[in-house]
């Protein structure tokens, strides 16, 4: 499992938690795959910790958010776990 900051952050902190076991997206897993999904979590959320610059990260645990893009709307075809901290950055649509 690999974790890196996303190169068009949609947030003050907006890291990417990546599985090494290929899974095409959201939408292939099943019961089976909540450990894999429990440690993503646990990854997300020590590396928001940690790079938030926050002595008590605690304090900060309700502005995280985690979660996935599901197809027609994922741009890459491997599982991964977007997690970020507020704010969220808004970011105008290109046409």
């Amino acid at each position: 499992m690999v974790a890196f900051h996303d190169i068009r952050p949609r947030a003050r902190l907006h890291v990417l938690v990546v599985p090494k076991e290929h899974i095409r997206g959201s939408e292939d897993l099943d019961e089976g795959h909540l450990p894999l999904l429990t440690k993503m979590h646990e990854v997300g959320k020590r590396v928001l910790s940690e790079d938030s610059g926050i002595a008590n990260p605690t304090d900060i645990e309700k502005d995280f958010i985690f979660g996935f893009h599901r197809y027609p709307l994922r741009s890459v075809n491997h599982l991964h776990m977007h997690c970020l901290l507020r704010p969220l950055k808004y970011v105008q649509a290109s046409h």
